[in-house]
């Protein structure tokens, strides 16, 4: 059902109004602060005729309305006013983007850290799930004669801190030969599809299965150790809204 524009109109106001003072906006308020032309009984039925229809939400029958999640998705997309960004803003962003950024993460950050500074918010930014990168390359390097030190390169970043075991026996040219045959079977594919790769495909890695496993094993820990990342910026502009000011509730 599509909503008439004074609907519209008073369900902006009443996000507005909730976004600013974290209190349920009553019909009073709204008569007194933006509909001084349309009496306080009129807007008392559009309310509940917003509530029916799943946008607002009373606590107590004696309070005022509060916006669901179904108010702030017409909200964001339709209700909102749009502003542009000031010049010095399009310069703050402009600067943050020009500094250099290795990995993924970094432009994350980065990103979160404009957001936050520009909303007053605090930013949460949450990278892609690490088993759904895909490998570019994989590279063993001998680092003593029984470990070896394995680079692997994928879409978004260098893993460069995994040591697997290898056999003392092992010489360099079976190490190069091994990085081939794995470097020709993980590339192009992701984490989550090497870690779940079939064991019969096992024996396509020759003679080399002992060191398809710990590369496995490593890629496993790497995702265990990182799959969870959480990257925060502006933790301290939560306390500045007024629904956590008052550290006692």
């Amino acid at each position: 059902m599509s909503l008439s524009e004074r609907k519209k109109k008073i369900l902006q106001y009443v996000v507005d109004d909730y976004i600013e003072t974290a209190v349920p906006v009553s019909s009073k308020s709204l008569t007194e602060r933006h509909l001084k032309d349309i009496s306080s009984a009129t807007v008392r039925n559009e309310l509940s005729a917003l509530e029916e229809l799943g946008y607002l939400t009373q606590l107590h029958t004696s309070s005022g309305r509060i916006p669901s999640a179904e108010a702030y998705k017409l909200y964001v997309s339709d209700l909102m006013v749009k502003e542009k960004l000031s010049d010095k803003e399009l310069d703050y962003i402009k600067k943050i983007f020009l500094e250099k950024a290795d990995n993924l993460e970094e432009v994350i950050k980065n990103t979160t850290k404009v957001i936050s500074e520009l909303t007053q918010y605090t930013s949460v930014g949450l990278p892609s799930k690490d088993g759904a990168e895909k490998i570019e390359s994989i590279k063993f390097f001998r680092f003593k004669k029984n470990s070896a030190l394995v680079l692997i390169v994928t879409e978004h970043r260098l893993l460069k801190d995994n040591f697997i075991e290898i056999a003392e026996s092992m010489t360099d040219e079976q190490l190069s030969d091994a990085e081939k045959v794995l470097d020709n079977m993980f590339r192009g594919k992701s984490f989550g599809e090497i870690c779940n790769l079939k064991p019969e495909l096992e024996d396509d890695f020759l003679g080399y299965k002992n060191i398809f496993l710990n590369v496995i094993e490593a890629l496993k820990v790497y995702m265990s150790a990182h799959g969870d990342d959480v990257i925060m910026e502006g933790e301290d502009k939560i306390l500045d809204h007024p629904e956590y000011a008052d550290i006692n509730k």
